[in-house]
């Protein structure tokens, strides 16, 4: 069994966002929305990309024209069709499992991440508990399958 170089774990991470959602002028929900990530109660990509600025525009200022494709040719007026919500911030939190990582040879690590688990340094396998598969000549020899199949 090659040496653990790194057990697998959980990290738990939080993240805080700025959130609005899309209603239709006449009130009614139309499914949509905006999130602007935060980190310590700051917009935490500025400066935003052009676009993402057009939106937080018009969410923090309804009847702001913000760029020409607001303009509407058969009335000849800048017409938005949704307006947004009040903004709040909501907080979302998960986990992600860092993988087991594996000495294999001298100079290959292997991260035990998926089904099948290949060494670049020397081409052996690993499956995702760290057991050194055979040669892939020899998968599904017992069984009439093709390698490929298997991986």
């Amino acid at each position: 069994m090659p040496r653990v170089v790194r057990k697998s774990y959980w990290e738990t991470w939080t993240d805080e966002c700025l959130e609005f959602r899309r209603i239709q002028k006449d009130g009614t929900p139309d499914g949509g929305w905006f999130g602007f990530d935060l980190k310590d109660g700051e917009l935490k990509d500025w400066p935003l990309h052009e676009v993402a600025l057009e939106n937080l525009l018009r969410c923090l200022v309804p009847d702001a024209v913000v760029c020409a494709r607001d303009w509407d040719d058969e009335s000849e007026s800048f017409e938005q069709s949704w307006v947004a919500t009040k903004g709040r911030i909501k907080e979302y939190r998960g986990q992600y499992r860092w993988p087991t990582i594996i000495q294999c040879c001298e100079n290959g690590q292997v991260e035990l991440s998926n089904f099948t688990n290949t060494c670049r340094s020397c081409g052996a396998d690993y499956n995702s508990s760290g057991q050194l598969l055979a040669p892939r000549h020899m998968w599904g020899e017992e069984t009439g399958e093709h390698w490929s199949e298997i991986y």
